[in-house]
């Protein structure tokens, strides 16, 4: 599949997203896929604008997510996006529908120090916890969490 066109990387929201692949189809320009790195949204940090690593689509900055993917998928074309394995505890600065964060700390499933309190690594102005992907039981609740909601 991912020779049949181009792999378009952007970002900036479904409407930007939207009149990008206009201009693309307007050209007759073959796509392959979509990938997006901003679905999890932007905050505001000491090195400009990142993402946030709470892994939950930002529906203000993506409204009508599923008919995009849907449209998308009908001229079959995929939808890409990724995740990285560190969380933020972003509960107290954006409304979550699920807490990641507090679900793999309540778990174990961070990578510790030595008094098995999640290992705090820091970037720009926030700090993030990295998931311990060599455990079995992180692995299938990550696992398990991108297929239900992906």
């Amino acid at each position: 599949w991912a020779h049949r066109g181009a792999i378009i990387g952007t970002q900036g929201g479904t409407a930007k997203v939207q009149s990008l692949l206009r201009k693309l189809e307007e050209q007759n320009t073959p796509i392959s896929a979509v990938w997006l790195q901003d679905w999890v949204g932007r905050r505001k940090t000491g090195a400009g604008s990142q993402l946030w690593w709470s892994w939950e689509l930002d529906r203000d900055c993506y409204p009508g997510w599923e008919a995009l993917v849907s449209k998308l998928r009908a001229n079959g074309v995929r939808m890409l996006t990724y995740l990285n394995p560190f969380l933020v505890d972003a509960s107290r600065s954006r409304s979550l529908s699920r807490d990641l964060y507090s679900e793999a700390e309540k778990s174990g499933y961070f990578v510790t120090r030595q008094d098995d309190k999640p290992y705090p690594i820091g970037n720009t102005t926030f700090s993030a916890s990295m998931m311990d992907l060599t455990n079995p039981d992180c692995r299938t609740w990550i696992k398990a969490f991108i297929k239900s909601n992906y």
